[in-house]
């Protein structure tokens, strides 16, 4: 089994020449990913074209509730 960063850093090595191929060799590449990932089909398709994204750690609950807790101690 691979870990997660071995996943992307697959797709990312193939992800220059699927985008260049035609649909017989993209179908092919596909293949290929999954038979060494375990990753479904679509999964591959939408790594392929979104670039990886960091996004950054957002608060769930809300800027003023820290300052308030802050606020009682």
């Amino acid at each position: 089994m691979m870990s997660k960063k071995s996943k992307t850093e697959l797709v990312e090595s193939y992800r220059p020449r699927y985008l260049k191929a035609n649909k017989a060799e993209k179908t092919r590449i596909i293949t290929q990913i999954q038979e060494a990932t375990g990753l479904n089909r679509k999964t591959i398709i939408r790594k392929m074209h979104a670039p990886r994204k960091s996004r950054p750690y957002k608060n769930p609950v809300g800027k003023g509730y820290t300052q308030k807790l802050l606020s009682l101690y």
